[in-house]
């Protein structure tokens, strides 16, 4: 069963050393730690709630291709988390299991008769409507527990109940404790409010303070740095003092007040508003004059030219062949890749860690922001394209051009079915073979080729249907693969 889905409750009566002594607990089925009452020689003896968020099924889960068959255990616990560190000494004679729930009336009785020797006897309630509301009791549990249990489940932090002291350490050696410290914001920005609780949800709520310049700022500059390759703050992985400076600090100051007061945090509506500036709008040439006075384009006088990144190349292939799958949500997908890459490691654990088995239909043509990601094994289509590991943050990708891309957009499986699925879509239409060339380029480029271009595309199909003597509509399949390997293709400009 999950970590975090169980009762834990502790007597606070300790049974007598050298002793028998009969422990009985009883449990109604609410999944809540007050339906627990625990007797000690028929006695009822008072509890102490450790752990109280039974929510799910206690039935064990599966793990890998097999049940966790655990069961019941008795005198043993596995959780560390209990505090009770799983240790039992001692001898058990006698256990019994009742298939209903033993009401306190009755737990005196049982503890006599066991005294005696004689086996107990539980009587089932007589009385048939005290029978009717108890099976419609269970049967509404019952489905309450298949509604939750279908639920997906997100791990997240939580805060310890009782909070550990956090200490300075001298010249960082952990036994060497200084001065003690508690949670705080800096000061030099924004205090953190009295008002606030001293936990993540107080500083969620420091993060997104109107008052907090902080957040907006960090924001926009990263938003910024999506859409021109380099931010206002060109390190946008050092915000700090130790930083370079903004080119621009009154834009990002305007920038970061509009996301936060006008747009009120509307990622959506704050992006629109870059895209179409006649800053974004302009064109990617570079005249002389320009380059003179600013080399390194820091003030944008032409649009920068930029690699796509790995997730955006996949789907604009996906796009422009007119594969891509829109549907929004839903768990991660398992795309295409090459065969047996996750039996070369270990470790990850079983079920959907074990083997990677591919998905089919439109899981396969999903956005790659669903693709499913296993860090020791990442996609490998994703890591030619200078995506991150995702072992450390990563604010600043690597932009690189290398052989080995160019290889993956001609041979990758995805790729060759986009160029395929375009390629047939374009050819089935009753137009020269001129505009069909221009259509292919024009559908994946977004630009129209110049007359030059296309004679020397042209020369390429022909070239291709010779070289190999194939049909025209084979070569041009080559041809739509050729357009995706362009560096225009998989660069912004």
């Amino acid at each position: 069963c999950l970590p975090h889905n169980y009762i834990h409750v502790v007597s606070k009566k300790s049974v007598q050393i050298n002793n028998w002594t009969q422990v009985m607990f009883t449990y109604d089925g609410s999944s809540k730690a007050s339906g627990i009452n625990i007797y000690i020689d028929g006695e009822q003896a008072d509890e102490v709630v450790v752990f109280d968020n039974l929510y799910k099924s206690i039935l064990t889960i599966r793990r890998g291709f097999t049940r966790d068959q655990r069961g019941l255990s008795m005198g043993k616990s596995n959780r560390g988390g209990t505090g009770d560190n799983g240790i039992f000494k001692g001898s058990i004679d006698e256990f019994s299991i009742y298939d209903r729930e033993v009401f306190s009336s009755q737990v005196k009785a049982i503890y006599e008769q066991s005294k005696k020797g004689q086996t107990p006897i539980i009587y089932d309630p007589s009385r048939p409507e005290f029978k009717t509301a108890l099976d419609q009791l269970s049967k509404l549990r019952m489905e309450r527990l298949n509604i939750v249990d279908s639920i997906k489940e997100l791990m997240v932090m939580r805060e310890m109940p009782n909070k550990r002291p956090t200490f300075l350490l001298r010249r960082g050696v952990y036994d060497a404790r200084d001065e003690q410290v508690y949670p705080g914001t800096p000061e030099k920005i924004m205090g953190m409010s009295d008002d606030l609780p001293q936990n993540r949800f107080g500083l969620s709520q420091w993060l997104f303070d109107s008052k907090n310049p902080l957040t907006a700022r960090v924001a926009v500059n990263r938003y910024w740095q999506m859409i021109f390759g380099r931010g206002i703050v060109s390190t946008a992985d050092d915000f700090g003092s130790q930083g370079n400076k903004p080119f621009n600090p009154e834009l990002l100051d305007w920038l970061a007040y509009t996301f936060q007061n006008k747009d009120n945090w509307d990622t959506k509506k704050f992006i629109k508003r870059i895209v179409m500036s006649s800053t974004y709008r302009q064109s990617s040439k570079i005249k002389k004059e320009n380059r003179l006075m600013d080399s390194d384009n820091t003030y944008l006088a032409n649009y920068p030219r930029q690699k796509l990144s790995a997730e955006m190349i996949r789907d604009n292939a996906l796009s422009t062949s007119g594969m891509l799958v829109h549907k929004i949500g839903g768990p991660s997908v398992k795309p295409m890749q090459p065969p047996n890459l996750w039996n070369e490691v270990t470790g990850g654990g079983g079920g959907s860690l074990a083997f990677y088995v591919p998905d089919t239909g439109d899981n396969l043509f999903r956005r790659s922001l669903y693709t499913f990601w296993k860090r020791t094994v990442p996609p490998p289509s994703m890591m030619i394209f200078d995506a991150p590991t995702r072992d450390f943050c990563a604010p600043v990708r690597q932009k690189t051009s290398t052989p080995l891309q160019s290889l993956a957009l001609m041979n990758d499986p995805q790729y060759q079915l986009a160029a395929e699925n375009l390629s047939t879509s374009i050819f089935k239409e009753n137009i020269s073979i001129d505009k069909k060339i221009i259509k292919l380029y024009r559908t994946v480029t977004g630009r129209t080729p110049i007359d030059n271009e296309v004679v020397k595309l042209k020369n390429y199909l022909d070239e291709i249907k010779k070289l190999n003597n194939i049909e025209e509509k084979t070569a041009f399949n080559s041809l739509a693969v050729l357009v995706y390997n362009l560096d225009e293709t998989t660069q912004k400009s």
